[in-house]
C-alpha cells in the first residue's frame, strides 16, 4: 500500500504522459519481456521453433556487427539447442572465431613489432634449436667450378657396300636397335632419305630410339631444311623430310604444315603426306586442332547407290587457323560408315578419327594455295554399312551453325518409296523417274527428316548425279 501511495504522490507532480509511459515499461519487467536481439530462449516459448531461430540470427548478426563476437557465438550455439543441423549457426560460428583469430593475431603482431621492431626476425627461426652435441656435426665444403666438357661428336666412317648389306638383311627382322644402325649406316654415306625412313620405322617399333645418339641426323637435316625454307628453294621431297623430322622431334604443328605443303605442290605424295597425319593423329595430341570452320555452305543428299546407302557431301567452308587440318563431325557412328571417298580438287585427303566413335569426326586436309584467307569446297561420298544402319537422322544442327543461308538436306527416291507420313519438303522436283525432296535446314534449325533406310533400299532403276542435282533444284547463293 506504501508503494501504490508513493506512486500516487509522484504522478501528481508528474505529465500524465510521462506517467503512462512509466507504467508501460513497469508492467513488461512484470511480465518478463525481453528485447528482440535477446538469446535468452525464455523469451520465445511462446512462438513456433522457426520465429526463434530468426530472432535468435538477427540477435547474433546484431553482436557481430558490433564486433561482440564471444556474445554472437554463444547466440548461435543457442540456436543448435533449437536446431542441432542449422547451416546458418555453424557458418557464423565459424566466421565468428576467425574474427576473434583474426584480432589475436593483430595483438601478437602489435606485440612482436613494440618488442623487436620487425615482424621478421632473422635469429627468431633459430629459436628452437638445441645447439651441442646433440645437433650434429655441420661442416662447410667448397667445391672448385669444374668446366663443362662437351662430349666428342660421334664420326661414323663411310659405310660400305657390302656392310650396308650386311645392316639391310640384319634389319629385315624389324628389330628396332637393328634398324637404327642401318638408318646411322645410310646417315655416314650421305644418304638422307633413306637414313629418316629407317629411322622413322625404328621409332614406331620402339619409342625409347628416341634415347640414343642419332649422330646428328635430326638436328643438321632440321637446320638445313629451315634455310631452304627461309630462302624458299625447299623442294617437296625435302619439304616432306622435314615434315617427318618435325614429327620425331615432337614440332606437331611445323610437321602438318609441311606435310600438307609437301602433298601441295607434288600430287606423289598425297599417300605419304596421308600417312603422316595419320600418325599424327594417332598420337591423340590434336588438342590445338580442334578449331572448328567457318561453314559458308553446306549440302548432304541421301541415296541407294550400288546396294549402299550413300551420303554426298558438298561443304564450302573457311578455317579459322592456319593449320589446314580440320576437323568436321556429322552426327553419324564411325563404326557404321564403310568407307569415305574424296571427291574434291581442294582436300588432300579425309581421314576418319578412329579414336571417336560418337559423332563421326573427319579430319579434311586442305591444299595450301599460298592464299591468306582460303575458302574450300569439301566434295565427298559416305557410305554405311547397311547391316548396321536402320534409320538415319538426316539432320546437321550437331555441327553446323543454323543460321547459314545455304543449308539444304536432300533425298533421292522412287515414288514407292516413301510412306504417307513422309515429310513435304520445301523443294520437290521429279527427274528421271525419281522424287526429289530437299528440305531447307535453316527454317527448321538444322533438323531433317528421319528416314527409314529399309523404305529407301531399292533400285532406283536409273543413275543420278547428286552435285549437278544440287545446282539444278536448289537456290544459288554463291
Amino acid at each position: 500500500m506504501k508503494q501504490v501511495r508513493f506512486l500516487v504522490d509522484i504522478s501528481e507532480d508528474m505529465p500524465r504522459s510521462i506517467l503512462l509511459i512509466f507504467l508501460f515499461f513497469a508492467c513488461l519487467l512484470m511480465l518478463g519481456f525481453a528485447p528482440a536481439n535477446d538469446p535468452n530462449l525464455r523469451g520465445y516459448t511462446r512462438v513456433t521453433i522457426n520465429k526463434r531461430l530468426d530472432l535468435l540470427e538477427k540477435a547474433g548478426k546484431d553482436r557481430f556487427n558490433r564486433r561482440l563476437y564471444e556474445e554472437a557465438i554463444e547466440i548461435f550455439k543457442a540456436m543448435l539447442i533449437l536446431d542441432e543441423g542449422n547451416l546458418d549457426a555453424f557458418f557464423w560460428i565459424s566466421k565468428c572465431r576467425e574474427r576473434v583469430k583474426r584480432e589475436e593475431s593483430e595483438k601478437r603482431k602489435a606485440e612482436l613489432y613494440r618488442k623487436k621492431g620487425s615482424l621478421v626476425i632473422k635469429e627468431s627461426k633459430y629459436d628452437n634449436w638445441i645447439w651441442g652435441p646433440t645437433a650434429g656435426h655441420f661442416e662447410i665444403r667448397i667445391s672448385k667450378p669444374k668446366p663443362r666438357i662437351i662430349p666428342p661428336k660421334k664420326n661414323r666412317p663411310r659405310v660400305g657396300d657390302a656392310e650396308l648389306l650386311a645392316f639391310k638383311k640384319k634389319a629385315d627382322s624389324g628389330v628396332p636397335k637393328d634398324l637404327f644402325e642401318l638408318a646411322m649406316s645410310y646417315k655416314s654415306r650421305g644418304e638422307f632419305p633413306l637414313a629418316i625412313e629407317s629411322y622413322s620405322k625404328a621409332v614406331a617399333a620402339d619409342p625409347k630410339i628416341l634415347q640414343l645418339d642419332d649422330e646428328g641426323l635430326t638436328g643438321e637435316l632440321c637446320e638445313k631444311f629451315q634455310k631452304q625454307k627461309e630462302k624458299g628453294t625447299i623442294s617437296p621431297q625435302e619439304r616432306l623430310q622435314a615434315a617427318t623430322i618435325g614429327f620425331l622431334q615432337g614440332d606437331l604443328v611445323e610437321s602438318i604444315i609441311d606435310f600438307i605443303k609437301a602433298s601441295s605442290h607434288d600430287n606423289t605424295l598425297k599417300l605419304a603426306c596421308q600417312d603422316g597425319l595419320e600418325k599424327i593423329l594417332g598420337t591423340g595430341k590434336t588438342d590445338f586442332l580442334v578449331k572448328p570452320p567457318e561453314i559458308l555452305s553446306f549440302r548432304q543428299a541421301y541415296l541407294w547407290e550400288n546396294g549402299e546407302d550413300s551420303i554426298y557431301l558438298k561443304i564450302r567452308f573457311r578455317p579459322n587457323s592456319p593449320v589446314f587440318l580440320i576437323p568436321f563431325d556429322l552426327p553419324l557412328e564411325y563404326a557404321n560408315v564403310k568407307t569415305v571417298e574424296n571427291r574434291s580438287t581442294d582436300i588432300i585427303c579425309i581421314i576418319p578419327d578412329k579414336r571417336v566413335d560418337t559423332p563421326l569426326r573427319l579430319w579434311i586436309a586442305c591444299k595450301d594455295s599460298g592464299d591468306s584467307i582460303p575458302i574450300f569446297e569439301l566434295k565427298a561420298v559416305i557410305r554405311l554399312r547397311p547391316a548396321k544402319v536402320m534409320t538415319l537422322d538426316f539432320s546437321n544442327y550437331y555441327a553446323v551453325p543454323s543460321e547459314i543461308e545455304d543449308n539444304w538436306s536432300v533425298v533421292f527416291g522412287d515414288p514407292s518409296t516413301y510412306s504417307p507420313g513422309f515429310p513435304k519438303g520445301d523443294i520437290e522436283s521429279n527427274k528421271a523417274g525419281l522424287i526429289i525432296k530437299a528440305f531447307d535446314l535453316t527454317a527448321s534449325k538444322g533438323k531433317g527428316p528421319n528416314l527409314d533406310l529399309r523404305d529407301f533400299r531399292r533400285n532406283l532403276g536409273s543413275s543420278i548425279n547428286p552435285w549437278k542435282t544440287f545446282e539444278e533444284i536448289l537456290p544459288k547463293t554463291f
